[in-house]
């Protein structure tokens, strides 16, 4: 077998050395491309058609499998905000507005919020046998103090690391966030119930921060 600096599997582009700048370019520039083709294709989009479109043709593709490849270097996690940021002037109706106000008519957080909740959605389904391939018990993955008193009961425990691909693992870029959760969205009894209550907990801290 000859060595191979790239490799595609399953629509990843992988390289020797763990890190994910040629995967981050690769979806990013096939996102602004979708952008461009929507820009010309619809020239009078209402605000609600923008979000749609948006959410159906562009997003998917800076999300697929993303709790993988998460990126932890600047430019990478700027060149995703970047299609955000053009995507959300795809109606013209909002494009004088400067980014956080087109984020909120449209609803959106930025992408960087959303990333953190797609982990810890998976850190939720992997805590709770979501995934029959695991076992919660003999969980690779997951480590869990439960000698811990303030919180909840599902707290992780963070690896120690001297590497920075390992480091940016997914249990361990999620320890604080995870760990500082209400025990309400810890306990949810699905998915969706937990979607439900971690949005309206980041709601709340969101007008908390705006009253300040």
């Amino acid at each position: 077998m000859n060595p191979t600096e790239k490799q595609n599997d399953l629509g990843l582009l992988i390289t020797e050395d763990l890190k994910w700048n040629s995967h981050t370019d690769k979806v990013t520039k096939k996102a602004m491309s979708m952008i461009y083709l929507i820009k010309r294709v619809f020239k009078n989009l209402s605000i609600e058609g923008a979000s749609k479109i948006y959410k159906t043709y562009v997003r998917p593709m800076i999300e697929y499998a993303i709790p993988v490849w998460n990126p932890q270097y600047k430019k990478n996690i700027e060149s995703l905000e970047q299609i955000q940021r053009k995507a959300t002037k795809i109606s013209s109706k909002i494009r004088k507005f400067d980014y956080p106000k087109r984020m909120e008519i449209l609803n959106l957080t930025t992408h960087e919020e959303r990333r953190l909740r797609g982990d810890l959605i998976e850190i939720y389904k992997l805590s709770t046998n979501y995934y029959s391939c695991f076992n919660t018990e003999e969980n690779e993955f997951l480590t869990f103090n439960q000698s811990s008193r303030r919180g909840h009961q599902m707290k992780l425990t963070k690896e120690r690391t001297a590497k920075n691909t390992r480091s940016h693992f997914l249990t361990n870029r999620v320890f604080n966030e995870w760990n500082s959760l209400p025990e309400r969205v810890i306990e949810s009894t699905s998915v969706n119930q937990f979607k439900t209550l971690y949005d309206k907990c980041k709601k709340q801290e969101r007008q908390q921060h705006q009253q300040l």
